[in-house]
């Protein structure tokens, strides 16, 4: 790119010359220092751009989405390699062959069953091609940027160059950019190096990279994810003109298939293989017994068309797209399709407890401190839980105001800037009912300063109250008004800290270090303690005077001795056991280093106690998963008392002990290093306190180990580990609520707020493997079935028992019998009362599925060839004309096979219960067989073209006899099987609560 600015180019209209800089290979930004940038960009980082400019370069540069890696046929290459599959040829060989051997009119039938069959593969290939890219979109997402000098949330496709962007933990990163301010900004690139890759991101006004490397530079690329710290960036390329763009352009793949979809189409192969050994050695027996070898070349053919299974991956295909548009209609986002496989053999749920089972709805309900009433008494503490409100005003601010002063100093520069500011605007300082903090809310702050926040916003303080407590707190702040150095949180040892100082200067001034986070983790870093005395004077609640605070206030402090800490924790121990979240505060005056180990002198100040409601539908839909057959476990980072609590209010655990009720800290999965001790504990355990991202991940891995498939549900970046591996990784919340990275990584989105939409997953997800049971069941029992009979014809009778129209157009029932009515068959009624299904990653089930569908696939092939094969013999044996035999055979297996197709509709649930008519396009089906027999019945014609014959009263009756038989037969098996199933159910309820033996901690 030449010297000329960008500003330049637009000053001058020359659109076109812009667009093609940004478009050159030679535009290098990282070679360029952060003012050389802007000043190209045409952009002030302090204000950002204006409106109308943005929209100005959106229609330059086009939205900033790179291409898709998906490359989709055209729909004449679509038809193409439809029609060049090898049993489509098969099939239009034959109908050429007989044009070219009998007469045209004996061929209108083949011909129309190739189109029909053409059709109908188009139709539904076609349908799920754009089915599967719908429900496998990507979820819109939001950014913060600065235009016209405001904070403003745009859709990151909307995003241009120049623009500025503020990114956050959590987040994506939505286009590439030069870094211009950064807090710990770390990244993690692994969408380019293949792994894991974090690497730290700083800011220099000096160019960062004379080649572009990704590692230790401030240029951030479009697709990396924050997993620490914040940071702010100009935007320098979007859309195709990104590093992902050509990245992805050049790695273009055709749709992966999915476990199940690979296995089928195996299983596919193999059968085809034996399909055609079979039809190639029937038409030279046939030969042997004196048949024309026209008719045996052709039936062979035919019976090659008919045998091998090549519609059983489409079938199967098409179940899974039914599985993901059923979802997709719940607001259940489908990232991967394979993932529809999974769900109906999850036989173990690992949660995390804050957002999935509560609704991350922080609210301050009391707060902990020490209390020394007769400050002439050393020895008379007192620790003090209190709920708020309380009736006195002095006794509010007296109990809260050291928390308040510490809460003020933990804040970042942005929350406290405006902090100061509303103070300074005069918030408060009019009525009574009005609030001091009403710009509150759009503050950016995490969750436990956003229910702080909006406590002091709330009218459960009185406002002279509020007053007094912001600007006493802000009074102390401003003695430390520089920000030294920060910590985000460390989710091992829990904590955060921030250091502020009274001057810039590091090695001179007054300091002071705050930290939060878990109350244990904070206790073990004091010595000492902040004890408030409540005979304080609060004259300063007149308004027309500012609070004094006594400068004696922050040394008001007693030695942390085991008798206090141990009523602390006592305390503590109280409020969690209710289910209630606690979140300390420290501080120390002592000189700390950044990256150092954090000293052991500081003071215990306090900790707010906080309320999170539990989800509404939780504890239902734990107790649906439960009667399922799937273990419900809870990992969580927060306190065990609290986690127990909750666990034992959604039914998790039974009782909230934890002398009774089975609990792991994250501490003790450390001291397990053998796997086999840990897959134990894990079976036994069902709540799981205090553990990392790290222990999340052996926990699903454990439990895999075990031979459960695991569904993961989390939404933050640290759970991103744990949902990729696991057999199903599930966010709640959607894009509005959950991590950028966490969505990347999980396989099902829920765009709603509501637990029980995973309960719906499962169930879904089960009906899903139940229906690809029926069609593969139905689908090889029918090929199965006629294959073996007409072996039994050609061995008994030396002749074979159907011509190829007749072959060709029963194939085509059954075909259309397998693509409308079990792809859609509803959910049986006890698909949730029943043990999950286990299946491991190539889609077999542990065990037996394969032998289990292979039971239930001779089973009715053997009612099938028994009711059909009767009718066969008994017309050979027994009617005069040669026709009758076949005709017989031709329509009792007509009958017989939408009987079968009845019968296997439901698996374990008698027809009385699934009912008759629940399937629209069964009767379809029924409908059009039923139509095709009166056709053959009335229409002489058509009786001639099949080469069929009329059949008496007699040869009815034993047709449809043999077809009741059948049905018989299935519904006594499928009754004797719900009964077993009851007993089954009820001996497990009796023995849940007996099967879990306590584990002590």
């Amino acid at each position: 790119m030449n010297n000329e600015s960008i500003a330049n180019l637009l000053n001058r209209g020359t659109l076109q010359e812009v667009s093609a800089h940004l478009s050159n290979d030679t535009w290098e930004p990282w070679k360029l220092s952060v003012t050389e940038v802007a000043d190209k960009l045409a952009v002030d980082p302090s204000v950002g751009l204006d409106q109308r400019e943005a929209q100005l370069r959106l229609k330059l540069f086009g939205e900033n989405q790179p291409p898709d890696r998906k490359r989709r046929l055209k729909w004449h290459q679509f038809v193409l390699h439809v029609v060049t599959d090898p049993v489509i040829f098969l099939l239009i060989a034959v109908c050429v062959l007989y044009l070219l051997w009998y007469n045209g009119m004996g061929a209108l039938p083949v011909v129309l069953v190739v189109v029909l069959t053409l059709g109908t593969e188009l139709s539904i290939q076609w349908k799920g091609n754009l089915t599967v890219d719908t429900f496998t979109a990507e979820i819109p997402e939001n950014v913060l940027v600065v235009r016209e000098g405001h904070e403003r949330i745009v859709v990151s496709r909307k995003l241009v160059p120049g623009d500025i962007v503020i990114v956050s933990y959590g987040q994506r990163v939505p286009a590439d950019g030069i870094l211009i301010n950064s807090q710990h900004l770390r990244l993690d690139e692994s969408i380019f190096t293949g792994g894991y890759h974090e690497v730290q991101k700083y800011t220099s006004n000096e160019p960062y990279e004379a080649n572009g490397n990704l590692v230790s530079s401030g240029y951030l690329y479009f697709g990396s994810s924050v997993v620490q710290g914040k940071g702010v960036l100009i935007v320098t390329a979007t859309g195709k003109h990104t590093r992902l763009a050509n990245v992805k352009s050049s790695t273009i793949y055709e749709d992966k298939k999915t476990p199940l979809q690979a296995l089928t189409r195996n299983v596919t192969l193999c059968l085809a293989l034996l399909a055609l050994l079979v039809s190639s050695v029937l038409p030279v027996v046939g030969l042997l017994n004196g048949i024309d070898w026209h008719d045996a070349l052709l039936t062979g053919m035919g019976m090659a068309f008919v045998l091998i299974p090549s519609k059983l991956p489409s079938l199967v295909n098409a179940i899974l797209i039914v599985s993901a548009h059923r979802l997709s209609q719940r607001r259940l986002l489908l990232r991967r399709l394979d993932a529809t496989e999974a769900l109906g053999s999850v036989s173990a749920i690992v949660t995390d407890k804050t957002g999935t089972l509560t609704c991350n709805e922080l609210k301050v309900a009391s707060a902990i401190v020490l209390t020394r009433p007769d400050r002439q008494s050393p020895e008379s503490f007192q620790i003090n839980c209190r709920r708020i409100p309380v009736t006195s005003s002095k006794d509010i601010a007296q109990y809260l105001l050291p928390l308040t002063i510490t809460w003020t100093l933990s804040m970042d520069q942005f929350a406290s800037d405006m902090l100061f500011q509303m103070v300074q605007e005069g918030h408060g300082a009019g009525p009574a009912h009005s609030s001091p903090l009403p710009l509150a809310r759009g503050i950016d702050k995490d969750v436990f300063d956003s229910a702080i926040f909006d406590f002091f916003s709330s009218a459960e303080i009185p406002v002279e109250v509020q007053r007094y407590l912001i600007q006493s707190a802000l009074l102390v702040f401003s003695k430390f008004p520089v920000p030294i150095s920060e910590e985000p949180f460390d989710v091992v040892n829990r904590v955060s800290f921030r250091t502020r100082g009274s001057t810039r200067n590091r090695t001179s001034g007054s300091r002071i270090t705050v930290v939060r986070g878990a109350p244990e983790s904070i206790l073990d870093l004091c010595n000492r303690i902040w004890v408030s005395g409540y005979e304080r004077e609060c004259s300063e609640f007149d308004e027309n005077h500012p609070p004094q605070i006594d400068p004696d206030m922050l040394n008001d402090v007693e030695v942390l001795t085991g008798y206090i800490t141990s009523k602390l924790t006592e305390s503590i121990n109280d409020v969690a056991r209710k289910g209630s979240r606690i979140f300390g505060y420290a501080y120390s005056t002592s000189a700390h280093t950044e990256g150092e180990e954090l000293p052991r002198d500081f003071i215990f100040v306090g900790a707010y106690v906080f309320t999170d409601p539990i989800r509404k539908e939780v504890p239902h839909a734990v107790s649906e998963c439960q009667e399922a057959g799937i273990k419900v476990v809870m990992a969580t980072g927060d306190y065990p008392g609290t986690a127990l609590a909750i666990a034992s209010k959604v039914g998790i655990n039974q009782v909230a002990s934890t002398e009774q009720a089975p609990v792991l800290l994250g501490r003790h999965l450390d001291e397990m290093s053998s796997g086999a001790l840990l897959g134990e504990a894990i079976e036994r355990t069902d709540v799981f306190a205090r553990v990392t991202p790290a222990h999340k991940l052996r926990i699903v891995q454990a439990l895999q180990s075990q031979g459960h498939v695991v569904a993961f549900i989390g939404d933050g970046i640290k759970d991103a580990t744990a949902l990729y591996a696991a057999d199903v990784g599930i966010t709640i919340g959607g894009a509005a609520a959950t991590a950028d990275m966490a969505s990347d990584h999980a396989s099902l989105v829920v765009l709603g707020n509501h637990f029980d939409a995973v309960v719906y997953c499962l169930r879904e997800g089960r009906h899903m493997f139940d229906n690809m049971n029926k069609v593969v069941t139905f689908y090889l029992a029918c090929k199965l079935g006629l294959a073996s009979l007409f072996t039994l014809a050609i061995i008994l009778r030396a002749s074979f028992p159907l011509n190829l129209v007749q072959i060709i157009l029963l194939e085509m029932f059954v075909n259309l019998g397998s693509a409308i009515t079990f792809v859609v068959e509803r959910a049986e009624i006890d698909i949730m009362r029943i043990p999950p299904t286990l299946v491991n990653q190539r889609g077999v089930r542990k065990g037996h599925l394969g032998s289990a569908i292979g039971r239930q696939i001779v089973f009715y092939a053997a009612l099938l060839l028994l009711s059909t094969g009767s009718s066969y013999f008994y017309g050979a044996m027994y009617s005069a004309q040669e026709e009758s035999a076949a005709t017989m055979l031709f329509v009792s297996y007509l009958i017989n096979h939408i009987t079968l197709g009845l019968a296997i509709r439901s698996r374990r649930t008698p027809i009385r219960k699934q009912g008759l008519f629940s399937n629209g396009n069964f009767l379809m089906w029924f409908a059009l067989v039923v139509s095709c027999i009166l056709a053959y019945i009335f229409l002489p014609t058509l009786r001639a073209t099949l080469d069929l014959t009329t059949l008496n009263q007699c040869e009815w009756l034993v047709i449809l006899t043999g077809a009741l038989c059948l049905l018989i037969v299935s519904e006594v098996c499928k009754e004797l099987c719900w009964h077993y199933a009851k007993r089954e159910k009820e001996r497990r309820d009796d023995h849940r609560s007996s099967e879990r033996a306590p584990l002590l901690i």
